[in-house]
């Protein structure tokens, strides 16, 4: 009996042991779990994710974007995330950085990606990738889109070449934005065979056969320069070399009508005196007196070939005082004429087209009119300091009765002292020397 009770005794002692046992097991599991717990319950604070899903690069050398990512809340020390590049269009471009880096406080962090060449359209892929302290969410990677060829278009599609001429390009993406190329640029371009003019005879081009688009800028030129006009081959068709990097917009070709110096066609804007400094040193008049104008205010047009041209004025400075009415002008051929402003012994000689005018006023004045047909001059030249075509108006018959005292006189008494000098016209050895530039 007693036997009994003792091993009872003992064995509700093993089981209290276990009983204790058991317990402290179940409080660590517990204890675990509740440390699992309070993970999952309070996550990293610090989410980060792309600002937007896509960044797109236009097709030309050294087109950038900036690609930024966003934080759910500011950060708390200095932070970075690395990422990946990776894709056909991966190879193309270049980073400012390796990682995207947070200092303490910031909420946003950005770096710089750039094309390093034209090519076809690719994609690239940037991925965010994990990092201490930062959980990525959703927007963990974008698309960065390289775009396709790019597109070129003539500002016109037809045009004229008289002495020598800029003819512009102009440069768009193949999403139809301008943009504006970083450094200087050169396309090659070609001469189409619908050209029936030949280079190197009858034309050539003043910088080589290229295309120039001048930094920050997104419009080209190429120069071109006359040499002959030979019946049946004044035409000139030009277009872009072949190139994968671009397609053709609205204006694929340009068509250039060869004119040659004496063809005055077109509309003229008056650009001003080239020779009042001369007049003023040799008389000791001021050329305002008789003529002015604007290049807003004051143009003509010529319309017609070069034996005859209608002729259009318009007018609203002095010369209108001078060019009275629309009228014909003939043209009576060329004589030479010494450019005596410029200097040089002896000064440069241009062969000076003249043409004889209607409805012109010998007196260059609103209230005296001695009207008639007189002899106007013309010739051509490039500007090369604008690089622009200017048609030079010389007027040299004329019969000024202003009476504006100068230091030596009038203009109405220099004329009155010219008639003894036998000239013909009185006035040819004082010519009225006027710039104009064609009016687009």
């Amino acid at each position: 009996m007693f036997h009994n009770s003792s091993f009872i005794v003992h064995s509700f002692k093993k089981i209290r042991n276990m009983r204790k046992l058991f317990i402290l097991f179940t409080m660590m599991i517990l204890a675990v779990l509740t440390s699992c717990s309070d993970k999952d319950a309070n996550p990293a604070k610090f989410i980060v994710g792309f600002a937007q899903n896509a960044y797109i690069l236009e097709n030309f050398a050294g087109a950038t974007t900036t690609v930024r990512i966003v934080s759910s809340s500011p950060a708390e020390a200095d932070l970075s995330v690395p990422f990946t590049l990776t894709g056909e269009g991966a190879e193309d471009l270049s980073v400012s950085a390796n990682l995207f880096k947070f200092k303490a406080g910031d909420s946003s962090a950005e770096i710089t990606i750039s094309r390093k060449k034209v090519s076809k359209s690719k994609n690239a892929t940037m991925t965010l990738t994990n990092a201490n302290g930062v959980r990525l969410g959703l927007m963990d990677y974008i698309q960065v889109v390289l775009t396709g060829p790019n597109v070129y278009s003539f500002t016109n599609n037809h045009d004229k070449l008289a002495i020598r001429k800029s003819y512009e390009i102009t440069m768009e993406t193949a999403t139809g934005a301008r943009f504006n190329f970083p450094n200087t640029t050169v396309y090659d371009i070609a001469v189409d065979e619908a050209s029936t003019a030949v280079e190197g005879i009858d034309f050539e081009f003043v910088n080589g056969k290229k295309a120039i688009f001048p930094a920050g800028k997104n419009t080209g030129q190429v120069s071109i320069q006359y040499l002959q006009k030979r019946e049946g081959h004044d035409k000139i068709v030009l277009r872009m070399a072949k190139n994968e990097s671009l397609i053709s917009g609205n204006n694929p070709t340009l068509t250039i009508n060869i004119a040659g110096p004496s063809d005055f066609s077109g509309t003229w804007k008056f650009a001003g005196v080239l020779n009042s400094t001369w007049l003023y040193d040799g008389l000791r008049l001021s050329d305002t007196l008789l003529v002015t104008g604007t290049p807003e205010n004051d143009y003509f047009t010529f319309k017609g070939d070069n034996n005859s041209y209608q002729f259009t004025p318009h007018f609203s400075g002095k010369l209108k005082n001078y060019f009275t009415a629309a009228g014909t002008a003939i043209n009576l051929g060329t004589r030479p004429e010494m450019l005596q402003e410029k200097g040089g012994t002896p000064p440069p000689k241009v062969d000076l087209t003249v043409l004889k005018m209607e409805n012109v006023n010998l007196n260059i004045s609103p209230t005296d009119k001695t009207i008639g047909n007189y002899r106007v001059g013309f010739f051509m030249r490039n500007n090369s300091t604008t690089n622009q075509e200017e048609l030079i108006m010389t007027i040299y018959e004329y019969k000024p009765t202003d009476t504006t005292p100068g230091e030596w006189g009038s203009w109405a008494d220099t004329y009155n002292l010219m008639v003894d000098a036998g000239d013909d016209p009185v006035m040819l050895s004082f010519p009225i020397r006027i710039a104009f530039t064609r009016k687009e």
